[in-house]
């Protein structure tokens, strides 16, 4: 009896068994040695090892019960052996079932155990555990359902699941259909949308909860912000974060994600969790709301949107826990000006009305939040009351005292860093004042290819540190109008200008001498330099080289080709290999998925990617109440879609000169289903989260890129006055002319007859 309670698991401690079924020689003892790591074992055939699973520590037990052991009954119920080891048998929670695929009679008998009813097995194993009651303490109730991961690597990983009481859960089970499945498991509960029904359903909108969130079906807003601020489960939840700071501006304003987050935070307090998993969940929504503010401080340069933060900062500021937290966002918060994200797609400028009046906010904001910030700054770095007291009465306090005034935050870091290679950047515009003699190109050819390369990394370097990835995202997604607005999308334009300066940079040096020989030497200097390109991670001005190289005025010159070093042809073929176009530009993405450390992209496939995304996909899912609202047409209720549809009828409808009317009305209709409105969406809206997530691989590639700068290149001003001092030229028909008076069609290797001759072979 004594051996027998050695062999049972602690009272507190939940146990489960688990049965590896098969035949002889099918590698049962492996398989359980392999799975709990088992390095010596006697010859006994189960196996226990304690886990942790969502906090709660289980035994579990394989058992070895080979196929002879097994009885299937008339009724086909299975029939456990009583003993295994000379000891009670313990009841079975779950098969598995092993075979060997080079043995075809170990198949033999697993059709008959695979088509065993559920129903009957869990039958067969209640009848077992009672049979053996007197031997094993019977195991501790289960609760119906506890944080468990639906989908620990999907989408929507980081949904918040209810509790579903045991009342739910065996009102769920009434209404179930019996299936076939192998086992009897408790069936896991739906999806509850955070906040649609139960005690925090006065905090936030109900959500739609007739469709499970995914790619296909879209995500509300609310369950995007549920997302947002939960744990990291997969490898896609950590880039959600910046993914959603960057983008969320396509479908929703400032406003409307900072009182959510407030919500939220707020809800915590009244949450049933342990004190410190709550205050780990509402520090977890605070770096997320810093990271949001140092990231991007115009989206809070609205009065309004500044205003909120504050208040809330300000509650915070006498709790012992947040209080450095508070202090860091209100360093970032005094830092916070104006520029292109404050008035960017859904702004804060249309949502004012909703919440403050105008007349209000222009009171209340030009005297309160000067005088409340450094109030709260004396608060928080002091701790005294009378500091605050003193800090209302003579209204501005000495600068002294402020530790967040005089510190640098983390959002004026940043911001100063990008001025600075904004500064920097301007000053690397090519201005043509030298014309391109032989003197240059002599210059050139004596200067070293790593010394080419490493000035050519430090111009790519300052432009693409100048640009912000919402940059990018303003440059394909604004009209020639707005473009004209943002003065941060001359960054883009430089970087662009400067990719294509370099390539015809690259084809003017090769074209200036008339003999073959010296234009093989030069051709053979910027393939070297394209190396050196590609062992310093600098994409960009690989793909430019390349560019110019592969352009028509030079990729026809085949006599000059011909004069290239073997050696040196092999190795720029794999280069051409690595940034070629084949499969999408595999090649190269994976490269750039793959290099460590300091890296500069491929710009132009980068843009493109995002155009395509923003243009080719839709801000919202064509879901059924949407179809049915765009379906105006058809009678119903009137709507904006509806609207313009009545306006397409009607230019069907009348004379042939309503062809303008037409397809203004299409465009306005198409422009509604593809953009959120200016205020943001209204709660209901179903985001396609797919297009955003393929904008934010290139968003958060970027990020990562410029978080791991170079190190200090020490500037080529040579190098750097070739490049940028040298007169080119930039006409392609001009360029091509030179090219076939240096070697014309026919002639100098007779391309025309070398095709002839492969066509012929």
């Amino acid at each position: 009896m004594d051996a027998q309670a050695r062999t049972l698991p602690a009272p507190a401690v939940e146990d489960i068994n688990i049965g590896v079924i098969g035949d002889s020689a099918v590698g049962k003892t492996r398989f359980i040695d392999r799975a709990f790591d088992l390095r010596t074992r006697s010859h006994a055939r189960t196996a226990t090892r304690k886990m942790s699973i969502d906090g709660t520590v289980y035994t579990v037990r394989l058992v070895e019960v080979p196929f002879e052991e097994l009885d299937i009954e008339h009724d086909d119920r299975i029939c456990w052996p009583e003993k295994i080891d000379d000891m009670p048998a313990p009841r079975i929670d779950g098969a598995l079932m092993l075979y060997d695929v080079m043995n075809q009679e170990s198949l033999a008998q697993v059709p008959g155990m695979l088509n065993t009813p559920a129903s009957k097995l869990a039958a067969a194993q209640r009848r077992r555990a009672t049979s053996n009651s007197s031997a094993l303490q019977p195991a501790s109730p289960r609760p119906s359902w506890k944080y468990r991961h639906e989908r620990a690597s999907s989408e929507f990983s980081g949904s918040r699941l209810k509790i579903l009481s045991d009342n739910d859960a065996e009102a769920r089970a009434k209404n179930r259909a019996p299936t076939n499945s192998f086992l009897d498991l408790e069936e896991s509960p739906g999806y509850e949308s955070y906040g649609s029904d139960g005690a925090d359903s006065s905090d936030y909108e109900p959500s739609i909860i007739s469709v499970m969130p995914s790619d296909e079906n879209g995500y509300t807003f609310e369950q995007l912000v549920d997302r947002l601020v939960s744990q990291p489960l997969s490898k896609q939840d950590t880039k959600f974060v910046s993914i959603f700071l960057a983008l969320y501006r396509k479908f929703a304003a400032p406003s409307q994600l900072l009182e959510a987050l407030i919500k939220r935070f707020d809800a915590l307090e009244h949450d049933s969790s342990p004190q410190m998993v709550r205050t780990i969940a509402q520090l977890r929504h605070l770096s997320i709301m810093e990271q949001w503010l140092s990231s991007y401080p115009g989206d809070f340069a609205h009065p309004m949107t500044k205003r909120m933060v504050f208040l809330f900062v300000n509650r915070l500021a006498s709790n012992r826990i947040f209080g450095v937290a508070s202090k860091e966002i209100l360093a970032d918060l005094e830092a916070v000006v104006e520029d292109d994200d404050t008035d960017w797609a859904c702004s804060d400028k249309h949502r004012e009305n909703a919440l403050y009046s105008h007349s209000i906010l222009n009171e209340s904001m030009e005297d309160d939040l000067p005088k409340s910030a450094t109030e709260l700054t004396i608060s928080i770095t002091r701790g005294s009351t009378n500091t605050s007291d003193t800090a209302t009465t003579t209204g501005y306090p000495e600068r002294s005292v402020s530790t967040s005034t005089t510190a640098t935050s983390s959002s004026q870091t940043m911001m100063n860093a990008i001025e600075q290679a904004r500064q920097q950047a301007k000053l690397l515009v090519p201005i043509p004042r030298v014309t391109l003699t032989k003197t240059q190109w002599h210059l050139l050819m004596g200067e070293s290819e790593e010394n080419i390369a490493r000035e050519l990394t430090r111009i790519d370097w300052i432009m693409f540190q100048s640009i912000r990835p919402r940059d990018l995202v303003r440059h394909v997604s604004l009209n020639a109008t707005d473009k004209k607005k943002c003065k941060s999308l001359e960054n883009v334009d430089r970087m662009i200008e400067h990719f294509n300066h370099l390539a015809y940079w690259v084809t003017n040096f090769i074209l200036l001498r008339d003999k073959p020989k010296h234009r093989a030497l030069m051709l053979e200097k910027f393939m070297k330099v394209a190396r050196k390109l590609r062992e310093l991670n600098n994409y960009n001005s690989l793909g430019a080289i390349l560019a110019g190289l592969n352009g028509t005025a030079i990729h026809r010159l085949s006599a000059t080709r011909d004069l290239l070093l073997p050696a040196t042809a092999k190795d720029f073929m794999k280069l051409e290999i690595l940034m070629g176009t084949q499969k999408s530009h595999f090649a190269y993405r994976l490269a750039w998925e793959n290099s460590s450390g300091e890296r500069i992209p491929y710009l132009p496939l980068h843009r493109r990617d995002l155009v395509s995304a923003a243009e080719g996909n839709s801000t919202f899912v064509n879901d059924p109440q949407r179809r049915a609202s765009n379906a105006g047409l058809l009678g119903g209720s009137t709507s904006p879609r509806q609207t313009a549809n009545a306006e397409a009828l009607s230019a069907l409808t009348g004379n042939a000169g309503n062809a303008a009317a037409l397809q203004a009305a299409l465009n306005r209709s198409s422009a509604q289903e593809k953009e959120a409105p200016p205020s943001g969406v209204e709660g209901k809206e179903r985001i396609n989260w797919k297009k955003f997530a393929i904008m934010g691989e290139v968003i958060v590639g970027m990020q990562r890129a410029q978080g791991f700068p170079y190190p200090n290149i020490a500037r080529h001003d040579d190098v750097k006055s070739m490049v940028l001092d040298v007169r080119i030229c930039k006409d392609d028909d001009e360029l091509y002319d030179r090219s076939t008076s240096l070697e014309a069609v026919g002639a100098a290797g007779e391309p025309r007859r070398r095709f002839a001759n492969w066509f012929r072979q």
